[in-house]
Parts: C-alpha cells; structure tokens; sequence
C-alpha cells in the first residue's frame, strides 16, 4: 500500500492477487468535554481506482456513525479517490450531526443548546510538481442552534444565536506532500493551505475562512514504520464579518 507522490521517481508494486475492494468495519470509542462518551462506527472500503496505475494510493470511501451518552448523533459518508499515477485527488463529503451541547453564555446557568448541523464538501486538487498539488473547492453548511428548554431558548436568542441557517462557499487549495504513504506515514510531511471564501445570503454574512494544517513524521529506527514519531498543527483564522455560528 505504498503512495507515490512523484510520479516521475516512485513506482509502487501491487500483488495482482489483491482483492478489487477490500472491507472492514471499525468500531472506535471516543470522549469529548462537551458531548461525553461515545462510540464510533466506521465502515471502510478500499479499492484501486485503476488496477493497472502502479502509482496512486488505494482509494477509500466509507460511512460512519457515532452516537454519545449525552445523545449527541453523527454520521456521514464520504472518501478519497487517487487516480490517473496520483495527478488527481477527489474529495466528497457529506455530514449530519445533533449535538447536545452546554453553552457558557455569560448567564449564571450554562445554556443547554441543540446543535444541528448540515454539511456537504466537494474537493479537486490537480498534481503540479514537486508533489504540490493545487485545487477548488465546494462546501455547503447549515448550522442551527435550539434550545432544550426554555430558559436555555431565551438565553440563546439574547445572545443571537437562537436558529441559523446556511451559507456556501468556493475553496481555493494548495498542498504539498511528501509522506512515504498517506495512510501509514513514517517520515515526510503534509503542509496544507485552504482558503474559504463564503457569500453571503439573507441569514449570514459573507467572510473568509483562512485555514493552515501541517502533519509532520519521523521514522526512529532504521526499520521502516517501526516506530514513529508524528506532530500536527492545525490553525483557523477568519476574516470578513464571521457571526458566533461561524
């Protein structure tokens, strides 16, 4: 399962009796301050857009569910597709959420709030050189906020953030990637850099969204993917006129 960024240098061998598609199903417990315990269900199906491309990763699609103790649900669909000696990425998503969520709204009691979320994502990214890749984007998202109860209902509306709406958006794109193998990493980086412009309409404003996410591994042994030592810094700026929900 080895990636080749470089399509010029690195050729990938596949064994021709690998499965078309390969299948598994992950289940994942997790924990968040704000939706509590919860357990999440993956399942993932890998495959070669293309048998014959010795150089592109397998591609993978998938859908998940997670459901929480506070009765926080999420799930979603949604994959990568690596094509044509990886000089294509393609990115779909689809997401839907409702989260139960305390909100500190500066009252003496914490607001309890209905978070709903509706969320489509549509990238493509082209290989350039040098494994940079540059690519646009679509993202659609609604986000609307209710209250459990009444009180939590008139604290929400007092601040502005009582129901919501959506607004879209164009993204502009440009990475560059040097992993060994976008899935099992042991040395090379990821450095994106997304742009989100988003306009406005008749319940939000138009802004920008400036985004930096930066994954970095090291091998630390001589055997590949022994052991490995990986850090991640992502970053979030917005521009423009953002509201709270933003």
């Amino acid at each position: 399962m080895g990636h080749a960024q470089d399509v010029d240098s690195l050729k990938v061998k596949k064994d021709p009796k690998d499965k078309k598609v390969r299948y598994n199903i992950v289940p994942l417990p997790s924990y968040d301050p704000s939706t509590k315990f919860g357990i999440t269900l993956a399942q993932v199906f890998t495959f070669n857009v293309d048998r014959s491309d010795s150089i592109s990763p397998p591609s993978v699609f998938g859908t998940f569910f997670q459901a929480t103790t506070n009765g926080s649900l999420l799930g979603g669909i949604g994959g990568t597709a690596y094509f044509n000696e990886d000089k294509w990425r393609i990115n779909p998503q689809i997401a839907v959420a409702r989260f139960h969520q305390k909100l500190s709204l500066g009252f003496p009691e914490a607001a309890s709030a209905r978070r709903k979320i509706f969320f489509v994502n549509l990238e493509g990214l082209r290989h350039i050189a040098y494994r940079i890749y540059f690519g646009l984007g679509y993202n659609y998202t609604k986000v609307v906020y209710e209250g459990r109860d009444e009180q939590s209902e008139n604290q929400l509306a007092l601040v502005g953030l009582l129901g919501g709406g959506g607004n879209h958006g164009i993204k502009y794109l440009l990475t560059q990637d040097t992993r060994d193998n976008v899935y099992y990493p042991y040395k090379g980086y990821y450095m994106g850099l997304r742009t989100e412009q988003f306009f406005k309409n008749k319940s939000q404003p138009a802004y920008m969204a400036y985004y930096i996410d930066y994954k970095h591994f090291f091998g630390l042994t001589p055997t590949e993917g022994k052991h490995v030592f990986g850090y991640r810094v992502l970053c979030r700026f917005l521009g423009g006129n953002p509201t709270e929900q933003n």
